[in-house]
Formats: C-alpha cells, sequence, structure tokens
C-alpha cells in the first residue's frame, strides 16, 4: 500500500482513485523509480473492478509534473544509458492511453517536458488558471521521448504541435485552452473539486461502455472515418447484449437513475 513518504500516491476515494505525483521539493521531476512506481501503480488501478476512474495531479501548489529529473539526465549521455528511463516513460504514458479506466489530468500547475506528456496521455485535461504547459525538450538539445509529438499532433494539429515543439514555448493556461491542450480551466482552488465532479459524473455511467467509448477514441484516431465508424459500431453491437444496457433502458423507461455493475 502507498504511505505518506511515497513519491506517488494513492487515494480512494469511493470509484475515484486520484494519483498524486509526490516529490513537491523537486516540483514533481519524475526520474526513473518514479516512472516505475507510477507504471505499476497505474496498472494496479486498471486491475480494480472497484475504481472506475483515475484523476492524476501533482502534490503541493507549484506543479504537476514539471518534467524529467534533468540532474538524472545529465550523468548519461547516450540513449542507451537511458533505455530503461525512456522505456518506462513510453509504457506509463501508453498505459494511461490503453488502460480501460477513464483518466482525468488536473494540471495544477508546471506541465513541462514528460509532464505535458503525462498530461498528454490522459483522456482528458482540466488546468489551474495558474498552469502552464510545454515540452521544452528542445531547449535542451533533445525532443519529446514519451509520445509527446504524436499525442499534441493528434490533439492540437501540425501546425500548432511544430509551432510549441520546435520553439519550446511554454504557454499558460488560457492558450491551452484555445488550442485544444486543455478541456477546461478552473480557479486554482476549484481545480480538484471540479476535476472531482467529473470523475464523478463519468463513474455513473457504465463501466463497459466507457471501456466502449475509450477504445473507439483511441483506435478512431488512426483509422480512416469509415474504417472507424464500422469499428465503433462492432463496440456498439457488443454494448446491445449487456446487463448495462438492460439496466439503463429500464432505468430510463422507469424514470430511476441507473445504477451500472459494469456487466
Amino acid at each position: 500500500m502507498p504511505t505518506k513518504g511515497d513519491a506517488v500516491l494513492v487515494d480512494r476515494q469511493g470509484p475515484i482513485a486520484v494519483l498524486q505525483f509526490n516529490r513537491p521539493e523537486l516540483r514533481n521531476a519524475l526520474d526513473g523509480p518514479m516512472l516505475a512506481l507510477t507504471l505499476q501503480r497505474l496498472q494496479q488501478l486498471d486491475c480494480d473492478a472497484d475504481v472506475r476512474v483515475i484523476v492524476l495531479t501533482g502534490a503541493g501548489d507549484k506543479a504537476f509534473v514539471a518534467g524529467a529529473d534533468i540532474t538524472e539526465m545529465a550523468t548519461r549521455t547516450m540513449y542507451t544509458e537511458l533505455g530503461d528511463r525512456a522505456r518506462l516513460m513510453r509504457e506509463t504514458c501508453n498505459t494511461l492511453e490503453t488502460m480501460s479506466k477513464p483518466t482525468i489530468a488536473a494540471v495544477n500547475g508546471y506541465a513541462f517536458g514528460g509532464g505535458c506528456e503525462v498530461a498528454l496521455a490522459c483522456d482528458m485535461r482540466l488546468a489551474s488558471a495558474t498552469a502552464t504547459l510545454g515540452l521544452l525538450e528542445v531547449n535542451l538539445g533533445i525532443m519529446p521521448g514519451g509520445g509527446g509529438t504524436q499525442r499534441l499532433l493528434r490533439l492540437c494539429g501540425r501546425a500548432v504541435a511544430a509551432e510549441l515543439i520546435m520553439t519550446g514555448r511554454v504557454i499558460d493556461a488560457e492558450e491551452a485552452l484555445r488550442v485544444g491542450l486543455v478541456n477546461r480551466v478552473t480557479p486554482p482552488d476549484r481545480l480538484m473539486e471540479a476535476s472531482l465532479e467529473l470523475a464523478r459524473t463519468i463513474a455513473a455511467k457504465s463501466p463497459f461502455t466507457l471501456r466502449g467509448v475509450k477504445d473507439a477514441l483511441r483506435a478512431g484516431a488512426n483509422m480512416g472515418q469509415t474504417e472507424g465508424i464500422l469499428y465503433e459500431n462492432k463496440l456498439f453491437a457488443l454494448c446491445m447484449e449487456t446487463e448495462d444496457k438492460r439496466e439503463g433502458v429500464a432505468a430510463f423507461l422507469e424514470r430511476r437513475t441507473a445504477q451500472f455493475g459494469g456487466n
């Protein structure tokens, strides 16, 4: 079980799990052990049938994740020396994108480099009005390595992705909202409340259906529209055979709130 001193904490709030990056003295910078622990926590939560939505945020009021631990990076000169860390970064972001549970990034401060990549891999992003985001790797003579180029491209379009990644420019929350990088901007003291409200709304839906929606959105991003619609139709057909579908229809006809069990 996570303890208070762990670099990655998990707080269970009913069907919602809040995963918190917990190195506030280093602005929650990611090093190899922290990435390994993050990946482990995410895999455990994905296998937990009682968890329906995961919210990610950073400890303190300064940072979501301020990027990679540059001290760790400075001691290595070759890709092979950073191979394990690079693999962990890639696997962590891929897990966020492909796991069955919806994920929400509550961006409460700096989300730079790897921190921005983690946020991009989540299904939704809410940002504090004081948050700042950017893929700053070019300023270090490198480029994103956790999927940042590909996810920003698909989220914001090629021109926006090219400018932000090639300049290493930091943007504020309002610009992030304008370019489609975040879903919503909230006052700093409302960020977690708003994120949990969104999580509770989603958690009340059918887990089976949510898995289908997430699968369709992820797969559709790499398909043509016609192929994507056919894939969606197959998932729709599976939903039609579930207990949750029967419960949803019955609840609608009986004018009551549906109680979805995930079957």
